[in-house]
């Protein structure tokens, strides 16, 4: 055969040569890919899973942080629950910690006279902090509407109105456990008895400490830090961490049976203003008086700082006319005033202070069957002012300024 038609068959072979050698060419770069794919998923997934295990460690941090910082303050740590005598329970010790979480704003406008599922408090503990939540846990982010917990003390330290300070956990502080990741079981970082007993065995159940699908646990020690703890290792760190003579069947470190109300007051009324707050009145019916709270709620500005116009009270009158007393958490002025004129049996107003002019005065003159308010602060000229034009009315404070 000559070359010419060696040549020429070659070349009718080119046309059927070339899609095979596309697809294997394309094989290729599929196969490695997957390879390439297999090798580096488990590593993403890892890495994330190490990201959620070091914010996890973080948020630890950030309550051992704010435990100190109380501690500093009071000498003490805040009690686990703080009980009355009759057995109601009004708040806990994670509330307890809000103002050094970065949460003053709404420390600031719970009634502590009241306990934490009072309609006056309820709906502030829906708003969830990110410090008591665990990364790594997939599990729901609310109760009730309530906002959770995925951390639990240690009953030795946090129970039932404790009193425990960091000098009564052993020498160095480092000897005893504080805090620690919960695997299920959430519940509302308001309740007043987040803390559960540990018999030093981790990652097994559900209502243990430790997620079941790790095998590790962290864990916050009484000097600050954090430490993780190993399935393997945890009862030898039970032994070292834990005080266990003490009787964990005592009464103080019992928690009750876990039914929540629901996070919504029953009377209230909502109103949003121009400048995207929420302003809410909350009504509670007490024996002769129906009782109105404000709360006044901004988005735009850092969640807590906004004005209430004269409007927001004309609108929740219209809700409550009856209403006998009314806390409203802000200055008032002398159209504040005039429009709480709308409340036809107002006797008693709290207020953060009153800007006092004639009209103001004029208007609380006005309110004819007014007989208390209760400032947080006046100054000592305007009190006297008041006592001498409306002698009949009964003005408490809590700070008198010069």
């Amino acid at each position: 055969m000559s070359a010419t038609n060696e040549n020429s068959e070659a070349g009718h072979l080119n046309p059927d040569i070339k899609p095979l050698r596309s697809i294997l060419v394309i094989g290729l770069w599929i196969g490695g890919a997957t390879i390439i794919l297999s090798v580096l998923f488990p590593l993403v997934l890892k890495a994330r899973e190490a990201a959620r295990e070091t914010q996890s460690r973080n948020n630890l941090k950030q309550i051992g942080l704010a435990l100190h910082n109380y501690h500093d303050v009071y000498s003490v740590l805040p009690p686990g629950g703080s009980i009355r005598a009759d057995g109601t329970p009004h708040h806990g010790w994670m509330t307890s910690i809000m103002p050094y979480l970065d949460a003053s704003p709404i420390y600031s406008m719970l009634d502590f006279d009241e306990a934490w599922d009072h309609p006056f408090n309820v709906d502030l503990f829906t708003f969830q902090s990110p410090t008591f939540l665990n990364p790594s846990n997939p599990q729901p982010r609310k109760k009730n509407d309530y906002a959770i917990t995925h951390y639990m003390s240690n009953p030795q330290v946090f129970h039932r109105n404790s009193s425990v300070g960091f000098e009564d956990l052993e020498v160095g502080n480092s000897q005893r456990w504080i805090a620690g990741e919960i695997a299920d079981g959430f519940q509302p970082a308001a309740y007043p008895f987040n803390w559960r007993a540990w018999n030093g065995i981790t990652n097994s159940s559900p209502m243990g400490y430790g997620l079941t699908s790790k095998n590790v646990t962290q864990f916050l020690l009484a000097d600050g830090s954090v430490k993780k703890v190993t399935k393997q290792a945890a009862k030898e760190f039970w032994g070292n961490y834990s005080d266990s003579t003490l009787d964990i069947k005592h009464p103080k470190y019992a928690v009750p049976p876990v039914t929540f109300p629901a996070a919504v007051p029953e009377f209230s009324v909502r109103n949003t203003s121009s400048d995207n707050a929420t302003i809410t009145a909350i009504a509670v019916e007490k024996e002769d008086s129906l009782q109105l709270r404000f709360r006044i709620f901004s988005w735009d500005k850092g969640n807590y700082d906004t004005n209430l116009s004269p409007g927001n009270i004309e609108f929740a009158a219209i809700e409550f006319p009856n209403a006998t007393h009314v806390t409203i958490p802000r200055s008032l002025g002398a159209a504040h005033l005039k429009a709480l004129g709308q409340f036809n049996s107002l006797r008693v107003i709290k207020a953060n202070e009153i800007l006092f002019d004639e009209l103001s005065i004029e208007a609380i003159r006005d309110l004819s069957k007014l007989q208390r308010i209760h400032l947080n602060s006046i100054s000592n000229d305007d009190y006297q002012r008041l006592t001498k034009k409306i002698p009949k009315l009964d003005i408490e404070y809590d700070f008198l300024r010069d």
